[in-house]
């Protein structure tokens, strides 16, 4: 049978090799019968195989393992090599560098996928990732302190780690790949208002901000116009995407669409108010547009707008103008979608926020579809038709 047990024993008479005998269970001395090992056992299994054991017994069991594993064909040499290749804490640092070295990745996406895989290496290690199956990923995902869309979201990157890129490397086959859990979740509605109250906050917003830095009010303004815009991708619009020649800003790694840019036709207001501003404030093409003038400290002049920057001047103008509960999502690119749909119908609005799903549209455009609408009206024409509303009374004359 392939395989053998080995001691590095010698026999303490003649100091010969102790050879293994499986019919006694042991390794001998061939001269010395009596003479058996009790430590310094190894198994060879093949050329590729090598592992060392304590006691014989130990070594037996893993022999017969190894040989069983053989017989059905499930027998995978990486499970046992020293360096442990499979082991998920390497595969998972290396799914993460090559994603890091694409450029079709967004840097939101990539961030999102660093964090989800230094807390998975957290949780397993070196584990085997054949050992990783779907209960664990399930425990892992169900113990995470987060949000059930965020949960989702980090699925979906574990997904692509296992489904995906561990089958593309040829690591594991398909029938070695877990499947992973579903996570139900439902986005939450944002709260939007309308046409008139957007210009007053759009007002007061240009009131607080025009002469400390207009790009303040002028990023908002964008935001309430283009609704395929958002926040995070005007923020990291560059100077040299903004083409005024052609009345076009540029974005070549927009979040939500991997391997496709964006482009944004602009009215001729925008174009006209961007080239004043390019000109008030000359740069390098590779310079963030949206960015700090006649900063005042801490702030350091030139510097980006944060992530938040132009959401807390919103919320600041909201307040003075007495409107709560609107963001600056909703009070911007999700107020203009759904008064837009009231204008031009639903499918209108749909492209001009480059929508891709209508579940993903629906949360945007928070108004009944026209063909909901269109039954509607068909409704109260029947009921019109000789029908009348009827007012019920309680029992007992009420």
């Amino acid at each position: 049978m392939k395989g053998n047990i080995y001691t590095r024993q010698k026999c303490g008479i003649c100091g010969g090799p102790l050879r293994h005998d499986e019919r006694r269970g042991g390794c001998f001395c061939p001269r010395h019968p009596h003479v058996a090992a009790y430590r310094q056992f190894y198994v060879k299994f093949g050329r590729e195989l090598r592992k060392c054991f304590r006691t014989y017994a130990e070594a037996e069991r893993f022999l017969n393992g190894i040989r069983f594993e053989e017989d059905k064909g499930t027998l995978d040499f990486r499970d046992y090599q020293a360096d442990n290749p499979l082991s998920f804490e390497k595969l998972a640092e290396e799914f993460v560098d090559e994603r890091h070295a694409e450029t079709n990745l967004s840097d939101n996406y990539k961030q999102k996928l660093t964090r989800v895989m230094k807390m998975a290496i957290e949780a397993w290690g070196d584990r085997n990732v054949k050992s990783i199956g779907r209960r664990e990923i399930k425990h892992f995902l169900l113990g995470l302190n987060v949000k059930s869309k965020t949960r989702a979201n980090y699925r979906s990157v574990l997904n692509v780690f296992f489904t995906r890129w561990l089958v593309e490397e040829e690591i594991l086959t398909r029938d070695q790949v877990p499947v992973l859990p579903v996570i139900e979740f439902e986005l939450g509605w944002r709260n939007f208002t309308d046409w008139e109250t957007q210009k007053k906050i759009k007002d007061k917003v240009r009131e607080l901000t025009w002469d400390l830095n207009p790009k303040i009010y002028v990023g908002i303004d964008l935001l309430s116009i283009y609704t395929n815009l958002r926040p995070l991708d005007l923020l990291r619009l560059e100077e040299g995407h903004i083409d005024l020649h052609y009345g076009v800003l540029d974005f070549p790694r927009p979040t939500k669409r991997k391997n496709r840019r964006k482009t944004v036709r602009l009215l001729d207001e925008h174009v006209e108010v961007l080239d004043w501003l390019k000109r008030k404030y000359p740069a390098l093409p590779g310079t963030l547009f949206f960015r700090h003038h006649n900063a005042i400290p801490p702030v350091k002049e030139g510097t980006p707008f944060g992530q938040k920057y132009l959401y807390v001047w919103w919320k600041r103008a909201c307040k003075l103008v007495g409107v709560e509960g609107v963001d600056l999502y909703g009070g911007t690119r999700h107020t203009s979608t759904t008064q837009l749909a009231k204008l031009a119908g639903r499918d209108a609005a749909k492209d001009a926020s480059e929508h891709d799903t209508n579940k993903a549209f629906d949360r945007y455009c928070q108004l009944q579809g026209e063909r909901a609408f269109e039954m509607s009206k068909l409704i109260r024409r029947a009921q019109g038709n000789g029908e009348k509303i009827v007012h019920l009374k309680r029992r007992g004359g009420g």
